[in-house]
């Protein structure tokens, strides 16, 4: 059985997904690499920063699924037999949802949604905070979040003096004292994580369109996930994850 990850820009979704990937032994695979796979694709739409319409943005993950042989393999007694997978940034409208669910037996689309809840306010802020190492490309997060909820501490180097973990001989002052500051020589940060305007444009696309998917997935086939601790917490999604695959059925799936 293969899931599909639901949540807002900056709530994790991608972090989890990776330990989600290890934890269960299913490939991650993001639509984000198979829609720039595609030459015409980014030519006409992520080059001009315009969303493509959901056939086509369908279409393309698609046929590059199909093509790197996540097709089912062959009819048996019980049914197609499938590889299972985990995916992420697809879909992200209703149409894009509805479409998906054709694929079988071609393709075995997702069936379980795993929505990560996190409150907007608090993926703003960890969005602000996010930034990655230009040697290495190992992700951090210099942001804070704590509500009396949600307990979401920092994450980055572990040395006070901020050596970059997987760089040795990379230093920096160290952090807090330099005045929280987002320009060391080490940091890259993401364009639309730096700019108010388009944060707020990625979170109202998510609000408005890509969450009403939740609406269009049966209850039992959705895992909320409220990730009150941040990345402490991934033991409670793990056991929810392996919980209702086990409740619709799918003893078999480890």
């Amino acid at each position: 059985m293969s899931i599909f990850l639901l949540g807002p820009p900056g709530s994790g979704k991608g972090t989890y997904g990776k330990l989600l990937s290890k934890s269960l032994s299913l490939p991650l695979l993001t639509a984000s690499t198979m829609l720039k796979s595609d030459s015409k694709f980014t030519e006409e739409y992520i080059k001009k920063g315009r969303l493509g319409p959901d056939d086509v943005v369908e279409s393309t993950v698609r046929s590059y699924m199909y093509n790197e042989g996540w097709g089912s393999i062959k009819l048996t007694e019980k049914g197609w037999y499938t590889k299972n997978y985990i995916l992420d940034g697809f879909p992200r409208t209703v149409g894009q949802y509805g479409l998906m669910k054709s694929w079988s037996p071609l393709i075995n689309p997702p069936s379980i949604c795993v929505h990560i809840d996190l409150p907007i306010k608090h993926c703003a802020t960890k969005m602000k905070g996010r930034v990655e190492c230009k040697y290495c490309n190992s992700v951090w997060n210099l942001s804070d979040v704590e509500d009396g909820v949600f307990r979401l501490p920092r994450i980055w180097p572990e040395r006070l003096k901020c050596y970059c973990d997987k760089c040795t001989g990379m230093k920096v002052e160290e952090w807090k004292e330099e005045g929280e500051k987002y320009d060391y020589e080490w940091m890259l940060r993401r364009d639309d994580d730096s700019n108010p305007d388009i944060v707020a444009g990625r979170i109202q696309e998510y609000e408005e369109i890509t969450e009403k998917i939740l609406e269009e997935v049966e209850e039992e086939r959705i895992v909320r996930f409220k990730p009150l601790e941040g990345l402490k917490s991934f033991g409670v999604l793990e056991e929810m994850v392996k919980e209702r695959l086990e409740e619709i059925g799918e003893e078999d799936f480890f």
